[in-house]
């Protein structure tokens, strides 16, 4: 500071330096003369060379002076840009949809599933995963539930700081206490159910986007809800981070929430930091997103010499006698295309072939009159995409059970084949 302040004070041009308080104030000063204006009539001729070398030894000390910060500023200089450039290296792109600054903190007020009510304040701490759906959804929703478990089973000990909040879309049928014991069906530790009245569950979806409609009735009262399914994901503070969908593999999402947990470089964003969705339209569509699609490739089993064989067939189970979901692959080994037309089983009153499909921002389930499995060819009944819709056990199923299921084919051939019953947290 002495330095530039005796710069600016020694040319005293346009612009001089004056210390008051600690802090360099730059002030206009009004130039009057310089050496170089001095001519040799205006001085006696003795006092010429004393000035000129007085001039000269002054200029070369603010010289070196001037020269000195500027080496000083350049150091610095290149300091920070080499710290600039190690933070943006280090801000790596992120695995799911950063939606950072674009939609709003964890904020309600509802009914958790042990009857207490809960805020959005009541979850800080931890990091959330935040997903909308329904208990009686048979195919999307413990679907979804049963990825989330893998993400927990690849992070390990950092399981412990993340939690798992379903929040139900269908509260008429959805009470607090179907909604714990669903949960408690995948993870009683890390899952915790949350409902409230049709305007608290109203006003959730309109602030988070998502869309959500009851299908018609059936003629025993039931019926669908088609909602949206992506997964939210709130950092410990409650701010809205990222956005799973189902192009993002477990192991991506676990990547993400691993930073999530141990970065709080969030507190000081950066404009370095990369951002995939940079407008509100960009983001409803990343929401129209929806977790779909076949998961699993299914291992051989084989099922006799007709045309027709299966692969892996089972059941994914969930409580309360809520309507479980069929899962099969189905082999066709002839010339000719071949025709699923009809699914029945003895141990459950109704069994429906359905398939979910993509509705813009949300997923639907339609019901599937006939199934082609091509020739030479296979076709996947598998979570995401088509399932056997299964209602009214007619006794009791636990995992670990083998339950029936007779499917007809147009060519005549009809398989009895067994199901393996499994937990909900499977999703194969």
């Amino acid at each position: 500071m002495v330095a530039a302040t005796s710069i600016f004070a020694h040319y005293g041009g346009p612009r001089a330096a004056r210390e008051s308080g600690g802090v360099v104030r730059l002030v206009s000063l009004k130039r009057r003369f310089s050496i170089k204006s001095l001519t040799p009539a205006l001085l006696p001729t003795a006092l010429l060379p004393t000035l000129s070398s007085r001039y000269s030894q002054a200029h070369l000390a603010s010289s070196r002076r001037a020269k000195s910060v500027r080496r000083f500023a350049l150091t610095v200089m290149l300091g920070a840009l080499t710290a600039l450039a190690a933070c943006t290296h280090r801000a790596e792109p992120w695995q799911l949809t950063n939606v950072t600054g674009h939609l709003p903190d964890l904020d309600f007020t509802l009914t958790a599933d042990d009857g207490r009510p809960v805020h959005g304040d009541s979850f800080r701490g931890r990091t959330s995963l935040v997903y909308f759906g329904y208990t009686h959804c048979p195919d999307v929703c413990p679907e979804t539930m049963g990825r989330l478990m893998q993400v927990l089973g690849k992070l390990g000990p950092d399981a412990q700081k993340v939690r798992i909040l379903f929040i139900t879309v269908d509260p008429a049928r959805d009470t607090p206490q179907a909604l714990h014991d669903y949960v408690t069906a995948f993870d009683a530790q890390h899952a915790e159910g949350l409902t409230g009245t049709d305007w608290q569950i109203e006003s959730l979806a309109k602030r988070y986007r998502v869309a959500y409609q009851m299908e018609k009735r059936d003629p025993n009262g039931n019926y669908e809800v088609t909602h949206s399914s992506a997964v939210y994901v709130f950092d410990s503070e409650g701010h809205a981070r990222l956005l799973a969908t189902d192009h993002d593999t477990p192991d991506a999402i676990a990547q993400d929430l691993r930073r999530i947990i141990e970065d709080h470089s969030w507190l000081f964003p950066s404009p370095y930091m990369p951002i995939k969705i940079k407008s509100f339209a960009a983001l409803s569509c990343a929401l129209a997103l929806a977790f779909g699609g076949a998961l699993t490739a299914l291992s051989a089993q084989a099922a006799g010499p007709n045309a027709i064989s299966v692969k892996d067939a089972w059941v994914r189970w969930l409580p309360n006698n809520l309507p479980a979901a069929g899962y099969v692959t189905l082999v066709n080994a002839s010339d000719k295309p071949v025709d699923l037309v009809d699914i029945s089983s003895n141990d459950y009153g109704d069994a429906m072939l359905h398939q979910t499909v993509s509705n813009g921002s949300s997923q639907k389930m339609v019901m599937v009159d006939k199934l082609t499995v091509p020739a030479h060819g296979q076709v996947a009944i598998a979570p995401g995409g088509y399932h056997v819709m299964l209602e009214d056990a007619k006794h009791k199923v636990a995992p670990g059970d083998t339950v029936h299921l007779t499917l007809k084919f147009s060519d005549g051939e009809t398989l009895d084949t067994p199901f393996a019953v499994k937990s909900p947290a499977q999703t194969k």
